[in-house]
C-alpha cells in the first residue's frame, strides 16, 4: 500500500525554517509584550505606587476575595460620608473579577432582633447603647459572606465617571454629570409608594449604571491613565 506525501501548509503561506528567521519572530514577540507592558505600566499612572498591592487586593490564583461595596449619597452628610442608598458585592477568583451584584439598601431586610443605636442617638432615644457597625448589620443578612474589605463610594465619584466615559444611554434617559444626580432621585422617588415591586425596584437604575460604568472601565484601556487620576484624587 503506498501513501501520497502530504503538507500541512496552505498555498501562498510561507513559514519561517533558518534559524535566523525564528529569532526574528521571537525578537519581535519579545519588544511587543514589553512595549506593552510599558504602556500598562504608563497608563496606570498616578495609581503606579499601589501596583505591588494589586495582588493582595484582587488575590492570586486559587484564592477569592469579596469586597463591599458602600454607594454614599454625600448631599445628606452621614458619620461615613453619606446616606448609604445602595450596596454591592465585587467578588474575584484567581485575581480576576468574577462579579459584580448591586442591592439596595431597603431590600432583603431579614428579621432579627432590635438593634440599639449607637450614642447619643440611644439618649435621645432614651435605649441602651450597643456597639456596633456596617459588617455587624451586614452579617444579619448574609451570615455566611465574610468580605475582605470594604469601600464607600460618594456620589461625587459616580459623577466623575460620567464625565470621563458618558454619556450614559439608560432606556430613553441620557445620563451626563450635569444630570445624574437629578435622573436617579426622580427615578427612586418618583413612583408609587403603595405598589410593593415598584418599591422593591425602583433603584434598578442603579445596577445598570453600574453594569455601564465597569464595562466603560476595562474596555477603554486608552482612558486608564485619566481613570487612575481620578481613583487617586476621589
Amino acid at each position: 500500500m503506498r501513501f501520497k506525501n502530504f503538507s500541512l501548509k496552505k498555498p501562498g503561506i510561507n513559514f519561517p525554517h533558518s534559524a535566523r528567521a525564528k529569532k526574528k519572530v521571537w525578537y519581535a514577540l519579545g519588544a511587543f509584550i514589553l512595549l506593552l507592558f510599558l504602556w500598562g505600566i504608563s497608563a496606570l499612572g498616578a495609581f503606579r505606587p499601589f501596583l505591588f498591592n494589586i495582588p493582595q487586593i484582587t488575590g492570586w490564583p486559587g484564592t477569592e476575595r469579596t469586597y463591599l461595596l458602600l454607594f454614599q449619597n454625600n448631599t445628606e452628610l452621614r458619620p461615613t460620608g453619606g446616606f448609604i442608598t445602595a450596596y454591592a458585592l465585587l467578588n474575584f477568583k484567581n485575581g480576576i473579577p468574577s462579579g459584580l451584584s448591586f442591592y439596595d439598601v431597603y431590600s432583603q431586610i431579614d428579621d432579627h432582633p432590635y438593634v440599639s443605636p449607637p450614642y447619643p442617638l440611644d439618649v435621645l432615644l432614651e435605649k441602651d447603647s450597643k456597639t456596633y457597625n456596617i459588617l455587624q448589620f451586614f452579617h444579619l443578612t448574609y451570615p455566611d459572606i465574610n468580605p475582605n474589605g470594604m469601600f464607600a463610594i460618594n456620589f461625587s465619584v459616580l459623577e466623575d465617571l460620567v464625565n470621563l466615559y458618558g454619556p450614559f444611554k439608560i432606556g430613553k434617559q441620557e445620563l451626563t454629570k450635569e444630570n445624574l444626580f437629578e435622573s436617579l432621585e426622580n427615578n427612586v422617588s418618583d413612583i408609587d409608594r403603595h405598589n410593593v415591586n415598584a418599591l422593591n425596584t425602583r433603584k434598578d437604575i442603579i445596577k445598570e449604571f453600574g453594569q455601564i460604568v465597569l464595562r466603560k472601565m476595562v474596555l477603554n484601556p486608552w482612558k486608564w491613565r485619566s481613570l487612575s487620576e481620578l481613583i487617586v484624587q476621589e
